[in-house]
């Protein structure tokens, strides 16, 4: 007997042999559930390695960021303090010490004239009491506090902020603002206040 059209079988003396068409079908076959598992554990570690390493490089762009607008402050709080002890304005001996008014108001700290004079603070969100800008002045030899008759003094230009619930700089978090705190956050108690966005310089008089 013949077989009917399409059929991939052959009869060869009585007996039923495959075709190697049929044959060739027979070996293709999905994949099992194990090497499906395989796989999707393959995939998520791929998944999960790429994400951490996203993850990581948006945390140091960030950290980057703040880094930069932290000692922008501090370069905007020296330059008002050059200009501050720089003739007509510095007569006799230089002073760290605050000395100008803002909207007819008198400010009392560097941190206070950042914000309200010189066009705010910079790291965001919360630039008002997630940011401090600390000035600290001392003799020349950085020895002690500023006399009233050092001349030079050493003044230290100091921003601290707040990162992913994290503090950067020698001060401490309080819940809602940050305040100076000689010692913390790994720097040595040395009567300045310091900073990874820190600027020290040595101020005189200048004409």
């Amino acid at each position: 007997m013949r077989p009917e059209t399409g059929d991939l079988r052959l009869e060869t003396r009585g007996k039923t042999k495959k075709s190697p068409v049929s044959c060739l079908l027979s070996r293709v076959s999905g994949l099992t559930l194990p090497e499906v598992l395989i796989g999707v554990a393959i995939l998520s570690i791929a998944m999960m390695a790429f994400l951490g390493a996203f993850i990581g490089q948006m945390i140091l762009a960030e950290h980057a960021r703040n880094l930069t607008w932290a000692i922008t402050d501090a370069n905007r709080v020296m330059e008002q303090l050059r200009l501050q002890n720089t003739t007509p304005n510095c007569t006799t001996r230089p002073s760290a010490t605050i000395q100008t008014n803002c909207d007819g108001q008198a400010v009392n700290t560097w941190d206070a004239w950042l914000q309200r004079c010189a066009l705010g603070k910079s790291i965001q969100p919360n630039p008002a009491t997630e940011e401090l800008v600390i000035v600290t002045c001392q003799n020349s030899a950085g020895t002690a506090a500023c006399a009233q008759n050092d001349d030079p003094i050493r003044v230290t230009v100091a921003v601290c902020w707040r990162h992913r619930s994290r503090t950067l700089g020698e001060c401490a978090w309080g819940g809602a603002t940050l305040s100076s705190s000689d010692g913390s956050n790994g720097f040595a108690a040395n009567g300045v206040i310091e900073s990874q966005a820190m600027l020290a310089t040595l101020m005189t008089c200048r004409s």
